[in-house]
């Protein structure tokens, strides 16, 4: 009796989470508190240490977390770790792994989590004032170049990727710019500390 209570219960809650038209935002979300939670433990530190010392592959893992608001501060750490590798070779790696971590952002942003949350955001308008944007071209120019800048920058570039995305990019185009900037705003980067 009891192993039937027990199997009735856990289909109760597996039906729930069917139903549920938020899975992919509640999986983020629950994700990113995970690691927000683990990030100063010694499992933490101990994943870090071993990324410094994987050499080009820690360089590229460390471009990928790069990208991203809760992985931008201990990425950058890890950038400049690599003291030993060649400057130019690490901005290239770390380029080409943060040109992949934008890319995976984007699509689950936009796949995922954006197709979720679309219902939200026509109630807030959000579409509209997208739409606005995009219809006039001063303004779309200046969401590219501030777009750009942030891909550059050692800032997060989750909005980044929203802002060239309203810039009507199209997926090839938008890796490129990302790959391009990401590869500069690291070579400055590593060149700037390096120089000190």
């Amino acid at each position: 009796m009891e192993k039937l209570k027990q199997k009735l219960h856990s289909t109760l809650y597996l039906d729930a989470w069917q139903r549920w038209e938020y899975k992919h935002t509640t999986k983020l979300l629950v994700t990113l508190a995970i690691f927000i939670v683990l990030l100063d433990t010694t499992i933490m530190a101990a994943g870090f240490d071993l990324i410094s010392k994987l050499g080009y592959v820690g360089v590229f893992i460390s471009g990928v977390l790069f990208v991203s608001l809760f992985t931008a501060v201990p990425a950058v750490i890890l950038l400049l770790s690599f003291e030993e590798l060649n400057p130019f070779a690490v901005a290239l790696v770390a380029g080409i792994g943060a040109m992949l971590g934008d890319y995976l952002i984007l699509k689950f942003a936009e796949e995922k989590v954006a197709y979720e949350l679309k219902p939200l955001a026509y109630k807030f308008g959000v579409p509209q004032a997208i739409a606005y944007l995009q219809g006039r071209k001063s303004t779309l120019c200046l969401v590219r170049i501030i777009g750009a800048f942030m891909i550059a920058s050692p800032l997060p570039d989750e909005l980044a990727i929203g802002l060239l995305g309203i810039g009507k990019l199209n997926r090839v185009s938008f890796l490129l710019i990302c790959g391009v900037l990401n590869v500069l705003g690291i070579l400055l980067l590593v060149l700037s500390v390096r120089s000190f």
